[in-house]
């Protein structure tokens, strides 16, 4: 049976790949940089262990559908830096450059959805926190787009 540090450091490895392929090498490094103190790298390492290594590795719906989620629930609790982050994430999970282009009937249910996700949240928790998501996410997909062109 394995030990409870071998079992972390499984999850911790498992989180660290989930989460570079969902935000990107760049990201994580930041993150993780050796410039961060030891109090701050005790958060970044439990993150990294439960959300992405037991969350995002968990089969029953796919990353662009996690994305989604994590979307929704930054925006509604006003994480502006997290939620930029994660529509980046959302992006390198399979929304393309053409389909932010497209309209609504012609793209993936889920970049609709994700639309209509702000609007719900700017419904439910207010105009200024729905701008402030709006904003967010608009300024994510134009530093994705020239990250990625």
């Amino acid at each position: 049976m394995p030990t409870t540090e071998e079992v972390r450091k499984f999850l911790y490895d498992e989180g660290e790949k989930q989460r570079r392929k969902v935000l990107g090498d760049a990201h994580v490094d930041r993150s993780m940089s050796k410039n961060i103190s030891d109090f701050a790298r005790a958060g970044q390492e439990l993150a990294t262990e439960s959300a992405w290594g037991t969350i995002w590795t968990r089969p029953g719906i796919t990353h662009q559908q996690r994305s989604l989620v994590s979307v929704v629930i930054l925006s509604t609790l006003g994480k502006q830096q997290e939620l930029a982050a994660h529509v980046k994430g959302a992006l390198n999970n399979g929304l393309t450059e053409g389909e932010l282009k497209q309209n609504c009937l012609d793209i993936s249910l889920t970049f609709c959805v994700f639309r209509e996700v702000f609007l719900q949240i700017m419904a439910y928790t207010g105009v200024p926190n729905g701008m402030e998501a709006f904003r967010t996410a608009d300024a994510a997909i134009q530093t994705w787009k020239a990250e990625n062109s």
